[in-house]
């Protein structure tokens, strides 16, 4: 099956009729301004170029025990993990784009153990299947736990290598220019 969005895009609510299968080509948490994402990939880009002190720092707590055996990183991605709403963009095999929305909290994106030397939750280029009753609201997917399928990614394809080389540059290069349009 391929999804061609302008077949969905003025429909309201509809569910596929069959499984499918795409790519996840980008991801973005929309429960943060797209000023404080952009702030955060360059502070992961170049720690010693941030501003010296960071709004969300301010008001600073009480810290009443420290986990030597885990790194600022790992904390970072566990809050950034708990609060997020992310949407991706999906690719399908015949090379449609299309944007897929995160309706409940689906585990491969919030897992405990994102280990993608980025500030994403998944590598890029990884396989999800969307299954047969997936809700289609104006041409965008919403995911929920119980209508897809995350099957990981391979390393050594060609589109997760392509995606995930320098996708922090990227990442702030496609941010940077969403701010200035």
């Amino acid at each position: 099956m391929t999804f061609r969005p302008e077949e969905y895009a003025k429909k309201g609510e509809v569910t596929l009729t069959s499984a499918l299968t795409c790519f996840v080509v980008f991801v973005e948490d929309v429960s943060e301004s797209k000023e404080k994402r952009l702030e955060e990939w360059k502070y992961y880009h170049n720690p010693n170029r941030a501003p010296f002190e960071r709004m969300e720092h301010v008001n600073r707590p009480v810290i009443y025990g420290i986990d030597l055996d885990e790194s600022p990183e790992d904390k970072a991605a566990k809050k950034m993990s708990a609060s997020a709403t992310y949407k991706l963009t999906l690719r399908d095999e015949s090379e449609n784009y299309f944007y897929a929305i995160e309706i409940d909290k689906l585990p491969f994106l919030h897992s405990q153990a994102s280990n993608t030397g980025t500030p994403l939750p998944v590598p890029l280029g990884g396989k999800l299947v969307l299954k047969s009753g997936t809700k289609v609201y104006n041409g965008v997917v919403c995911l929920t736990a119980s209508s897809c399928e995350y099957l990981g990614h391979d390393e050594n394809s060609s589109l997760a290598k392509q995606l995930n080389a320098g996708v922090v540059e990227k990442y702030i290069d496609v941010m940077e220019r969403q701010l200035n349009t």
